[in-house]
């Protein structure tokens, strides 16, 4: 698997128990649901120090202005503040929320939320080393 996809696993096992489908990219067109797209911040020249930005956009199919918040929550529980874990080989050092912007309803009156993640984590590459 790819680095992303690893990620991205790493993600959706993390929020296994929230409500709503995952999935990398665009949003379903129905139901409680999370689209997971990842960002570069910052990575170090030659050392593995690398800041992953991960962005949650977030829909409840509802059109109480409270579903999404309560979802967005419910991922800030599971992600905000994790220290010391792998995503699917990926070693995770800190992940933040960083971020959040409440987007308006979509066509269908269903409330959006985009949450930012900073995830501080190790990838190793060819020119990458801590040696």
């Amino acid at each position: 698997m790819s680095y992303h996809e690893n990620l991205f696993n790493g993600l959706a096992e993390t929020l296994t128990d929230v409500d709503a489908e995952m999935k990398l990219g665009i949003l379903p067109q129905a139901g409680n649901a999370i689209a997971i797209n990842f960002y570069s911040v910052q990575d170090h020249g030659t050392m593995t120090d690398t800041i992953q930005g991960v962005q949650l956009a977030i829909r409840a199919e509802s059109r109480d202005s409270r579903a999404t918040p309560a979802l967005s929550e419910a991922v800030f529980e599971r992600l905000h503040g994790i220290t010391g874990t792998t995503w699917h080989g990926v070693p995770i050092v800190h992940c933040y929320r960083n971020s959040s912007a409440y987007l308006g309803p979509d066509d269908s009156g269903n409330h959006k939320i985009t949450d930012n993640y900073y995830v501080q984590l190790s990838r190793a590459g060819l020119h990458r080393t801590d040696t």
